[in-house]
């Protein structure tokens, strides 16, 4: 069973479910199509974009609070043990890091809605920027309100309140 992770349109905190759904009382309709017979996501649930990619399910807030907690117990260390202590305490923090990210597994994302499915086939592509740019380019146009008929996902009915950008079909 694949779990799906999206921030509510509503009140902007995460929600997902097999129903798509958030405590504040949002829910979005699963986009038809989305997920195969065998489990495998074809295109994101919630706005139905094929574009997904696949990294490491690692919070970057954890990450960067562990190098900035290293490096001011390394400034620490450093001003009663020498450098070596300030070099070991950084060695330890990087260390650290990189054992939790390596023991973290994977997420596929959805380049438009940035949906997060866990539990499925992990075999997507890496994250790329230039379709990310794209990305940004058409939820841009979009949200000035003009059509996107670059946008590969078409809304299903009823989610027109899932979704703050137009879509085309």
């Amino acid at each position: 069973m694949i779990e799906v992770d999206f921030a509510c349109p509503k009140c902007d905190h995460g929600a997902g479910g097999a129903d798509l759904s958030c405590p504040c009382g949002f829910s979005a309709p699963f986009h038809p199509g989305s997920i195969r017979e065998d489990g495998r996501p074809v295109r994101c649930p919630l706005c139905g974009d094929p574009r997904l990619y696949v990294q490491r399910d690692f919070s970057r807030k954890m990450g960067i609070g562990l190098l900035v907690a290293g490096f001011a117990l390394a400034i620490l260390l450093g001003m009663v043990a020498g450098p070596w202590g300030f070099f070991a305490a950084l060695a330890g923090s990087v260390g650290l890091d990189t054992l939790l990210w390596a023991m973290s597994g994977n997420v596929v994302i959805c380049h438009w809605c940035e949906t997060h499915l866990r539990g499925g086939p992990e075999d997507y592509p890496e994250f790329d920027l230039a379709v990310h740019d794209v990305v940004r380019f058409q939820k841009e146009v979009a949200a000035q309100g003009q059509r996107v008929p670059e946008h590969e996902g078409t809304a299903p009915a009823g989610a027109a309140e899932a979704h703050p950008t137009r879509y085309d079909g």
